[in-house]
């Protein structure tokens, strides 16, 4: 007997429930229309939260702990959490089996799923947290998921992995989770939207039409979009940026479906295999107004196809890299599917050499801007094609930009507000002036390239980067167009990154370039490249490239020191088409082999389709042979104890002018040197051994009675040595890269292209130069100064730019050039007189 009551009670309940901690023991709130606490932070029940029916509220509360899951919200009822917290199941987070709405909710820190949805549930989320589960954020499969502004980040398995589902997504930030951070399988709209810094690709779609509108998909780790097999996808206004990946493809993946991809940018991607933007193994892509910028691969630097035909149309290609072949496009079918590709009104320039290269496959293009490449006709055979400088807007008015790791991010790159990153002081505009060839020349008198809009000019021809001292990390860095890297000096600037593309008068100087992803440099393009004062240490070569790769250009190289890389096939520094000059140079420490075709070479410099010539360098305690036979000059050159197989070696058949081979050298130390000694360090979520073999520092100064001493030659030794100090200092100069004694540099400062000394840079000096060369007119007084392209030689190109300068005004001279100064990449010509730069 229970008593008897006036009336029936109502069949729900509103609960409000103060601050503190509530044990939930087996409860059911299927009676409970709303649960209120005093915030997440104050009210937490410990337990499994279960009952809620439609039209139910929860606000304001945590559930922590939990069997299966912290809250089941059960099949076919669709309660509303606001403001809640679900933490810390022994399971899921949550399990949904409904459509179950949540608004500003976290979920994290449980030991499976953030959010398990059962069959046919069709959840809603609104700027929700899910972070840190030990599984997925969400897990899904066969329904419907909808999520607005919501953060899924930090778990330990996919983002998101949603299978047959309906799925729309954005505004929502996907970032730092182990695997994939968006996998959908279905119908999905993904707007607005950032998949960022993942352990897999950033989406990866298949099975379903999807489209990804407006998105940045940036430093994913698995590639940065992934259309697999089944997939209808349509990629369209996205920035897929920075992406890498262990296998092929940083940019786009494409396999099994032919994804339409339009005003998109593609840039700064990297694959150490094939197609550092866009990897097609099987589909035909249609591709249409979209940039590829600064990516980099083995082969493929923007493109890789070996199975099936992607089409590009209105795009631009410029700044992207390969380390064996194919900057911008490489074309190979690898089975049964042929490989093609078909390019109309596109822009393809500065993609270092061979642009474009083929294995089994061919490429169709017309009414298109292409860069000359070696091989093949010039304009590139097609209707319409042209070849000219498709005069890109390029850098700003600002010549000059700085960049401190110190400094805030929205810094605006003058001295007082760098810029925090190198990569901003390198940003390149690809709008096209009013006066580029380009406009109009397209299809049916369209405009060639990428739409990126028409500016009134171009910006300054060259730009310098001055990087304040510190280590800056970047894993690979595009310096896709003409600039000058300067650095704080090699002891206090670290640049931790390939830096790739540097074409014709570019320089690096005062920076140590170390654990780059593929090498430390790889130099792609036609023109004279300047590295000076650089130290190269701790890097890992590439099974197509060298620590430091050259590729049909002639860089310098000067008071550099290679120290402490390794690389099983291509040695230390590699060249093919190239021809290098290497001036007081060090080469001690380094362990490598490479083999190429019937040309087979061990150690430090490889250069079997090239010429390098060294001056006054010094190569020593290596393992390997120091180059390959024939290709190779030396003068005043220390070449001892580099090893091959246990036996020292020398180059059999290299060139040796005034070299020491046969004694040891007698150097101040040798130090302590370990080649299996390295270092583990955690790039892009990866453990990378870097070597590390130097236990004690060498000093390869020469002894008071070393061999070396006033045994070299004066023909083709610089005027000062490594450290700066003047060479001869004795009654000869010495060999190596270092000159015994302290005596100072009697050569004197100068003014770029001043070659007849008068104090003016006009046609006179032209016409000097080429009196010199062809008239037997009178030698310059200073021959810096007549190198007006600083390549280290005299040549008609020296008097052709003066003459470029003075009536085109297209860029200055290298310096020094507005002022007298001295020559800041060492050669053999020297200046020893210039009475209008005397005591300057």
């Amino acid at each position: 007997d229970k008593g008897a009551c006036a009336g029936q009670g109502g069949s729900v309940r509103r609960v409000i429930v103060g601050a503190g901690e509530y044990r939930l023991d087996g409860l059911s709130f299927a009676g409970v229309s709303f649960l209120g606490g005093a915030g997440a932070q104050n009210t937490v029940f410990q337990g499994a939260m279960v009952g809620f029916r439609t039209g139910a509220i929860v606000s304001g509360v945590t559930v922590a702990g939990g069997g299966a899951a912290c809250l089941h919200a059960g099949a076919g009822e669709d309660p509303t959490f606001a403001d809640c917290a679900f933490v810390g199941s022994a399971g899921a987070g949550v399990i949904c089996g409904g459509g179950s709405r949540f608004e500003a909710c976290i979920v994290g820190d449980n030991a499976d799923a953030g959010i398990v949805c059962l069959p046919n549930a069709a959840p809603s989320f609104s700027a929700c947290v899910i972070a840190d589960n030990a599984a997925e954020g969400i897990r899904a499969d066969h329904g419907r998921v909808t999520l607005d502004a919501c953060e899924i980040r930090g778990n330990r398995s996919d983002g998101l992995k949603l299978s047959s589902m309906e799925a729309v997504l954005q505004r929502c930030t996907i970032s730092d989770n182990a695997r994939i951070g968006i996998s959908v399988g279905g119908t999905s709209r993904c707007e607005e939207c950032t998949a960022e810094e993942n352990g897999g690709a950033g989406i990866q779609l298949w099975s379903g039409a999807a489209e990804v509108v407006g998105c940045k998909v940036a430093s994913n780790r698995g590639g940065g979009i992934v259309c697999g097999s089944g997939s209808a996808a349509s990629l369209s206004g996205c920035v897929v940026f920075r992406n890498t990946n262990t296998g092929r493809g940083g940019g786009i993946v494409v396999g099994g479906c032919s994804p339409a991809i339009t005003d998109c940018t593609i840039a700064g991607n990297y694959s150490p295999y094939d197609g550092g933007g866009l990897y097609v193994s099987d589909g035909s892509p249609q591709v249409a107004n979209c940039v590829f910028a600064d990516n980099l691969a083995s082969q493929g630097g923007a493109v890789c196809c070996t199975g099936g035909v992607p089409t590009f149309t209105h795009c631009t290609f410029t700044g992207n890299a390969a380390a064996s072949q194919g900057g911008a496009f490489f074309i190979n079918a690898t089975g049964v599917l042929g490989a093609s590709a078909r390019v109309l009104s596109s822009i393809i320039w500065e993609n270092g050499e061979p642009a474009i290269a083929f294995g089994e496959g061919d490429a169709e293009i017309g009414y298109s801007c292409v860069q000359a490449v070696r091989g093949y006709a010039t304009p590139w055979p097609g209707a319409g094609n042209i070849q000219a400088d498709p005069c890109f807007s390029g850098w700003d008015t600002r010549d000059v930009v700085h960049v401190d790791q110190a400094a805030p991010a929205d810094g605006d790159g003058s001295a007082a507000a760098p810029y925090a990153d190198i990569l901003r002081g390198l940003e390149y505009g690809l709008a096209l002036a009013r006066t580029s060839p380009c406009v109009g020349a397209g299809a049916d008198e369209t405009t060639m390239g990428a739409d990126r809009g028409i500016c009134e000019r171009r910006g300054v021809p060259m730009r310098t980067v001055f990087v304040a001292a510190g280590t800056y990390e970047g894993g690979w860095i595009g310096v896709g167009h003409p600039a000058r890297l300067v650095g704080a000096g090699r002891e206090a600037c670290t640049i931790e990154a390939t830096l790739f593309g540097l074409p014709g008068r570019s320089s690096v100087s005062g920076v140590t370039i170390a654990h780059g992803v593929m090498g430390a440099m790889l130099l792609a393009g036609e023109g004279t490249q300047s590295v000076n004062r650089v130290t190269v240490a701790g890097n890992n070569g590439h099974a197509h490239c060298g620590v430091v790769t050259c590729v049909n250009c002639e860089p310098r190289f000067g008071n550099c020191i290679f120290s402490s890389n390794v690389n099983s096939s291509r040695g230390i520094l590699y060249g093919r088409e190239a021809s290098a000059a290497l001036v007081n140079c060090v080469f001690a420490a380094n362990e490598g082999a490479c083999a190429l075709s019937s040309s087979v070479c061990e150690g430090p410099v490889c250069v079997p389709t090239s010429t390098f010539a060294f001056a006054n360098c010094t190569l020593i305690d290596n393992h390997g042979a120091p180059a390959d036979t024939g290709t190779a000059e030396f003068t005043n050159c220390i070449i001892w104890n580099c090893i091959r197989n246990g036996a020292p070696v020398v180059p059999a058949a290299a060139s040796l002018h005034s070299c020491l081979t046969d004694r040891d050298p007698l150097v101040e130390s040798r130090g302590v040197i370990d080649f299996s000694r390295v270092t583990a360090i955690v790039q892009y979520g990866r453990t990378v051994n870097v070597p590390d073999f130097v236990v004690e520092v060498p000093d390869y100064r020469l002894r008071a009675d070393s061999p070396a001493v006033d045994a070299g030659t004066a023909g083709g030794a610089p005027d000062v040595d490594l450290d700066d100090h003047g060479r001869p200092c004795g009654n000869a100069v010495d060999i190596g890269a270092y000159e015994r004694g302290d005596c100072p540099d009697l050569a004197h400062g100068f003014r770029r292209g001043d070659a007849n000394d008068d104090g003016r840079l006009n046609i006179a000096d032209a016409v000097y130069t080429l009196a010199f060369l062809f008239a037997r007119g009178s030698p310059p007084k200073c021959l810096d100064a007549a190198d007006a392209n600083d390549d280290g030689r005299l040549t008609i190109a020296d008097a052709l730019g003066v003459l470029t300068y003075l009536f085109r005004r297209a860029q200055d001279l290298e310096p020094p050039f507005d002022r007298c100064g001295r020559d800041p990449s060492p050669d053999p010509l020297g200046c020893m007189e210039s009475a209008n730069c005397a005591g300057k």
